[in-house]
């Protein structure tokens, strides 16, 4: 005759082992050595689809062709001798925000040369436009995360060390890095809200990738305490030692110099957008400029309809959208029956709305607006984009709800939230026909208005930039005697 007990009894220890092995951290020490290893598989056997993808990506004009092996480890130009440190900046603000360093760098190490990869065409010209910095800094793009290509591209520049800016970890070049015993830094780093979710989710995972980090530099406070909890919850013991490899918060984009643009451009610009003021007709007024930037698929609808409520309360008012991808521009200029930059070069006068589909002129386009709602942040999807490029042409700068990773920041901004197409019409209708209103950024140091206090208000300071290049330096000197023996 069977117990009764028999099984709830078995039910219970079986609990009880689970509840064992969670705590002992086995299960999650599995599951993220399984989710490396079904990545490194399928990473390594869609390399031959990967070079299908790379040269669709060429015909889009959102890959170099004539560079498009470097994106497979092959190197196009032969490694200097001497020390070498790899740094990566994924795109245009990350690179901007990487000169400052760059620069720091450079004067405090005259030996060292600089390998800066980045993965998007826009960030390689603007890389390659750095004249003043010479040959001691050299541009290569980030091969694809397939292990062969990341351990080809290491075996061709051997760096002392390597630094990502923000938060793109691949992990095959992580574990490439960590094979060849190379310290990797994360500077700038940034946690939103939602990626810490997803990380609290996959703990096995996030540690799989943080014992593979010296140390991280959060861009903010508000990422600093990101960073904690992150290494908290992924460790059983409540404790990680990546709470020891935390340094203090350094915003490197704070210190980014203003997007350039051609005067040329910007004279022709501007006198095109003129008009005869009814005050005085000799002398001209400008049309009133709306300035949508980098904005996602989704987003010019919204702008779309925003421009209809406004009407005639704005009267020659041109809305420029600057799609994120400018390969976007011609279906844009279909879809919402408007002309774009591409195949209009100028907006005519009896253009309300006009797509600016091209690249590296974003700077050209916020010297010429009167407001900015900047993208990537009015629908769910969003991750917002960095505000301190308008701000540093002082426009009024409005953002959507989903900000992602740059919520505080806009918050210690005191950015307007704009939710829909009503809102944004009445604010740039607002601020277009009353006096500008002081912005947080313009207040004085007495003002009643605060931030946050997990945010920093202040940008980093010179003397901050030397104690990071040193850190760097300090970092990687124990591997420099590699390469010169």
């Amino acid at each position: 005759m069977t117990s009764p007990a028999r099984p709830e009894r078995t039910t219970r220890q079986w609990r009880k082992w689970r509840s064992y092995k969670r705590k002992k951290g086995l299960p999650r020490n599995c599951s993220a050595l399984l989710l490396s290893l079904l990545w490194r598989g399928m990473m390594g056997a869609l390399a031959g689809p990967l070079r299908l993808y790379l040269r669709r990506r060429a015909r889009q004009k959102r890959e170099i062709p004539a560079r498009l092996a470097e994106r497979r480890g092959f190197a196009s130009l032969p490694r200097p001798p001497g020390p070498l440190l790899w740094l990566h900046a994924a795109s245009v603000g990350e690179t901007r925000a990487a000169f400052g360093l760059v620069k720091i760098l450079l004067e405090t190490a005259p030996d060292l040369h600089l390998l800066l990869t980045t993965g998007t065409c826009t960030s390689a010209r603007l890389v390659e436009e750095q004249i003043a910095f010479g040959k001691r800094l050299l541009h290569q793009f980030i091969p694809l995360d397939v292990p062969r290509w990341c351990k080809r591209f290491l075996a061709h520049w051997r760096p002392e060390g390597c630094v990502f800016l923000e938060s793109e970890l691949w992990p095959n070049l992580l574990e490439a890095c960590r094979q060849e015993k190379l310290p990797v830094m994360l500077v700038n780093g940034r946690l939103s809200e939602r990626s810490l979710k997803r990380w609290k989710r996959f703990p096995g995972v996030a540690d799989w990738l943080l014992e593979r980090v010296a140390w991280i530099s959060p861009a903010t406070r508000h990422d600093l305490l990101g960073f904690q909890k992150l290494a908290g919850k992924s460790s059983d013991s409540g404790f990680h030692p990546l709470q020891a490899q935390l340094l203090p918060p350094l915003d490197l984009k704070q210190l980014a110099p203003p997007l350039p643009c051609s005067e040329s451009l910007l004279r022709d610009f501007t006198r095109r957008l003129s008009l005869p003021s009814s005050s005085s007709p000799s002398r001209p007024a400008r049309r009133p400029v709306f300035l949508a930037a980098s904005t996602h698929p989704g987003e010019e609808e919204l702008i779309r309809r925003s421009v209809a409520l406004i009407g005639q309360r704005v009267p020659h008012l041109l809305t420029i959208i600057v799609p994120r991808h400018p390969q976007r521009g011609p279906s844009l200029s279909r879809s919402l029956g408007v002309p774009c930059r591409t195949e209009q070069p100028f907006p005519a006068p009896q253009d309300k709305i006009w797509i600016a589909d091209t690249l590296g002129e974003l700077g050209l386009y916020y010297r010429l607006a009167d407001t900015v709602l900047l993208g990537h942040s009015l629908q769910p999807s969003g991750n917002g984009h960095n505000p301190y490029e308008p701000l540093a042409f002082s426009k009024p700068t409005a953002v959507g709800p989903w900000t992602g990773s740059w919520q505080t920041i806009c918050q210690s901004l005191a950015l307007p939230v704009l939710r829909n197409e009503a809102e944004i019409a009445d604010w740039v209708t607002e601020k277009l026909t009353s006096p500008r209103a002081p912005s947080f950024q313009n207040l004085p140091s007495n003002s009643t208005v605060q931030a946050p206090e997990h945010v920093s208000k202040q940008p980093p300071t010179l003397a901050e930039l030397q104690r990071m290049a040193l850190r760097i330096l300090t970092t990687i000197s124990p591997y420099r005697s590699r390469n010169e023996t």
